[in-house]
C-alpha cells in the first residue's frame, strides 16, 4: 500500500520535487486510506502531474509542522488542499495564500479549488486572486485549457444544485471567479491571436 500511495503523492508535484514529497510523506498518518485513485492530470511549465481527487490522511501535529522546511511545508500545504475534509481544504488553502510567494506547482491546487463546491473556499481564492494571478495563474490557464473548461462547468453545475435558491449568479463568488478566468482567457487569446 505504501509503495502505491507514495507514487500517487509524487505524481502530484514536479520531479524536482520528490525529495521534499517524500520527506512529507513518510511523516503521514493514514486515514481511512490515502489518496483517492482518481485524479487530473495537468501540465505546469512542461511537466505533467496528477492531482489526486481527495486525500485521506491525518493532519500533521503542531511540533512536525514546524520541523518542515519550507518547500515541504508548501507540499504538505497544497497536498492537504485536496483533504477530503472541507474544513482541512480550507484552512490548509489558508496557510498556502498566506506565503509571500506561490510556486508556478501550486497553482493547481488553488485551481482545482476553484471548481468545488464550497462557498467559503472561493472566497478565499477570490480575496486573494491578484496575487494568486501575479503568480503565474496565466501561463497554468495556458497550459490546461480543457480542465479550465471543465472548473467553468463545474462552477455552474455546483451553484445549480447547491446555492441557486440562496445567491443570484450576479452576486454568486463562484460566477465571479469564472468571470475572473475567463477573462484571463481571453486576454491569452488576444496575445496569441487564438
Amino acid at each position: 500500500m505504501q509503495d502505491i500511495e507514495i507514487k500517487i503523492v509524487r505524481a502530484a508535484f514536479p520531479q524536482e520535487l520528490n525529495e521534499e514529497v517524500e520527506s512529507v510523506f513518510r511523516k503521514l498518518r493514514f486515514d481511512k486510506f490515502g489518496s483517492h485513485t482518481t485524479y487530473e492530470e495537468l501540465r505546469i511549465n512542461n511537466f505533467n502531474i496528477r492531482l489526486p481527487a481527495r486525500v485521506y490522511f491525518n493532519e500533521l501535529t503542531p511540533e512536525e509542522l514546524v520541523a518542515l522546511d519550507e518547500r515541504e511545508y508548501k507540499v504538505l500545504c497544497c497536498y492537504f488542499t485536496r483533504h477530503h475534509n472541507g474544513f482541512i481544504r480550507e484552512k490548509y488553502l489558508r496557510k498556502v495564500l498566506s506565503q509571500t510567494s506561490l510556486y508556478d506547482w501550486e497553482l493547481p491546487f488553488i485551481c482545482a479549488l476553484i471548481g468545488e463546491y464550497v462557498v467559503e473556499i472561493l472566497e478565499v481564492i477570490y480575496d486573494n486572486w491578484d496575487f494568486v494571478c501575479r503568480s503565474g495563474m496565466a501561463r497554468f490557464i495556458e497550459d490546461n485549457p480543457k480542465y479550465i473548461t471543465t472548473i467553468e462547468g463545474r462552477i455552474a453545475s455546483y451553484w445549480g444544485e447547491y446555492y441557486m435558491s440562496g445567491y443570484p449568479k450576479r452576486e454568486y463568488v463562484g460566477f465571479k471567479l469564472k468571470k475572473e478566468l475567463r477573462s484571463m482567457r481571453k486576454g491569452l487569446n488576444q496575445v496569441t491571436g487564438g
